[in-house]
């Protein structure tokens, strides 16, 4: 109905639990909820009394819906439960003291805060076009793969953290102990100034013919790059090693050496490596032109080098 609350307390909920649906003709303040299923629709923003209130949804799914109008739920102890979080809203902040699994999501900017794993419903879409998508996990893995995403600029702190965007990607400040693994219908960038840690599986970049470009001074890639684009360029703080890289044009810089533990490198034009120490890229590679400079140089092509 055209309801307008002021604070909202229910318990309605068990783990067997009961439905809540809220409808506010302006804005809408939670207090405690406790609720197997929520709606929440306001014609103004969504918040909760913070400190003191706690959301618990046990089932799912949690639906706020606000228009292009913030939603805010920063408690620390709310959890969301198993269901699918779906938000139509102007800039969302969640919080969760578990996992969040996120449905249908249209956003100016999403901020969200686990201390478990950020998944999405297969067949979902995140669409934070044009603003900035922040994701912290902790040390549980991040995984939103599905197509037809858009994030815009995005922020990742996760374990394994996987990203799959329907345009091009643009990295901010991104820290994957479990490794980093992108897929662009568009270019994969980043912020100048952003710092990139990838460690665990390695990094996986796939942007298809379009560019990828990571050099940033202090990124720092521990373990194997494999890459598929068009122009593409990179820039370890430290030694980089190479894996599969298939692109139009290569260009390498490291603050140590360049590697090649396996897989195999082609690239039709130019290749530009700079280290400070060895370069080794001894797979059944294919170079067009190659420019090196480094103090010990081996290069193994199946064609000619030139």
């Amino acid at each position: 109905g055209s309801n307008d609350f002021n604070v909202v307390y229910t318990t309605a909920g068990t783990t067997s639990g009961r439905d809540v649906t809220l409808n506010d003709t302006n804005g809408i303040v939670l207090g405690s909820q406790l609720a197997s299923r929520l709606t929440i629709t306001a014609n103004g923003t969504i918040t909760q009394l913070v400190p003191g209130s706690l959301i618990t949804v046990f089932n799912g799914p949690t639906t706020l819906s606000a228009g292009s109008n913030a939603i805010t739920l920063n408690g620390s102890s709310n959890s969301f439960g198993s269901g699918a979080v779906n938000v139509p809203g102007g800039a969302v902040t969640l919080r969760s003291s578990g996992a969040v699994q996120l449905g249908d999501t249209n956003a100016s900017s999403l901020d969200l805060n686990t201390s478990g794993a950020i998944t999405q419903v297969s067949g979902s879409t995140i669409n934070v076009s044009g603003g900035t998508t922040t994701l912290a996990a902790g040390s549980n893995a991040i995984t939103l793969g599905e197509a037809a995403n858009e994030f815009g600029t995005v922020n990742a702190t996760g374990g394994a953290v996987t990203l799959n965007d329907t345009s091009g990607i643009v990295l901010g400040t991104t820290n994957a102990s479990g490794g980093l693994s992108l897929t662009a219908n568009g270019s994969i960038t980043q912020v100048s100034g952003a710092a990139l840690y990838s460690a665990g599986s390695g990094t996986n970049l796939n942007a298809g013919s379009s560019d990828i470009t990571l050099t940033n001074a202090s990124n720092n890639f521990i373990n194997a790059v494999n890459a598929v684009g068009g122009n593409v360029a990179l820039r370890d703080t430290n030694g980089i090693a190479l894996g599969n890289v298939t692109a139009s044009s290569l260009d390498v810089t490291a603050g140590l050496g360049i590697s090649q533990p396996s897989g195999t490198i082609s690239v039709s034009g130019a290749t530009v490596l700079n280290a400070s120490t060895t370069i080794s890229l001894v797979g059944a590679n294919d170079f067009g032109t190659v420019n090196a400079s480094g103090t010990d140089v081996t290069l193994n092509d199946t064609n000619n080098v030139t």
